[in-house]
């Protein structure tokens, strides 16, 4: 993949002479939306198909709020309800009670969003099991169908349960949509206000800040444990690390925003469709978080190169 950036950004260096910094602006038409437990199901009727490497997930949210949370991120409002709705929602509670007894534990619940957490908080960690990475008080933590979240609770089935499956549902409908996109090339106009980059760019730009978000939240819970010599999260140190997390996340949304809002600027002013091919042929391919966190990588350096040659003046 490191190839193909290379390949693509010797294109991109000469477009952005004529790129300039415009935005732009659109809206989109409806996808089939479903809540976290429902593409809960979806990624586990996936992670059951034997040699089957991504998958295509329903999508979570409407083209106004992905409109919306593209420029000011997701709200926690709308993460805590969703967190509330997904504990309370039957399929969740059948799978519950569907566990004996001494099995009903978050590691066997939601095996899959602490595997998929732990390789997104850094990729070298799949040698080490869930007890190892996050510890046997959380994988072993007793679930009961029907009882309330407590506040501990409610702050890992957000980070956890709901920011995988929102991480998950983006990356899998933008791969879609590339897709969709490439087969569009050639016969309309891709950057149109509904076109299918915009809808790209919000699937982005939400997708890469919350990866930065969920991966830098668990981050800092697991060094204020080892800090104070804790083993469970408490209502004070959650409100610290909800504060923390809550300054850094606007500098998240707005390194994803900068991103990919020149990213989209230098293919849409491009004289041929052959660098928009280039880059959608990576997208569709990426079936996993990582990849789409080395494209963040290498986008955000290609930026940096790019600012500064406006800056000595090198593009006009």
């Amino acid at each position: 993949m490191g190839l193909m950036f290379g390949n693509i950004f010797k294109k991109i260096i000469p477009l952005a002479a004529t790129a300039g910094i415009a935005y732009m602006a659109g809206q989109g038409g409806a996808d089939i939306r479903k809540d976290i437990a429902d593409i809960w199901d979806q990624l586990d009727e996936i992670d059951g198909q034997i040699g089957v490497e991504g998958g295509t997930l329903d999508d979570l949210f409407s083209p106004v709020q992905k409109a919306r949370f593209s420029k000011e991120s997701i709200p926690d409002p709308w993460m805590y309800k969703a967190a509330d709705d997904y504990w309370q929602s039957p399929s969740i509670q059948r799978q519950i009670n569907e566990l004996k007894v001494s099995r009903r534990t978050l590691g066997n619940l939601a095996g899959s969003s602490l595997k998929n957490i732990k390789n997104l908080i850094n990729r070298n960690n799949g040698s080490l099991s869930l007890e190892e990475f996050w510890g046997k008080n959380l994988v072993d933590f007793k679930l009961k169908a029907g009882a309330k979240l407590s506040d501990s609770q409610k702050f890992i089935t957000k980070n956890l349960q709901v920011a995988d499956a929102i991480n998950q549902s983006l990356f899998s409908r933008l791969r879609d949509l590339s897709d969709a996109a490439g087969e569009q090339l050639g016969k309309g106009d891709l950057f149109s206000t509904d076109g299918p980059f915009k809808k790209m760019s919000n699937n982005l730009v939400m997708g890469l800040s919350n990866v930065k978000k969920t991966r830098f939240t668990w981050e800092l819970a697991q060094k204020r444990l080892a800090d104070l010599g804790e083993e469970s999260l408490t209502p004070s140190m959650i409100k610290e690390i909800e504060e923390v997390v809550a300054k850094k996340g606007s500098e998240f949304q707005k390194e994803a925003q900068d991103g990919v809002r020149f990213m989209m600027q230098v293919l849409e002013n491009s004289d041929s469709d052959e660098l928009a091919e280039g880059i959608l042929d990576v997208w569709k391919a990426s079936p996993n978080i990582h990849n789409w966190t080395d494209f963040d990588k290498w986008m955000s350096k290609r930026l940096v190169v790019v600012n500064l040659m406006v800056k000595l003046k090198l593009v006009y």
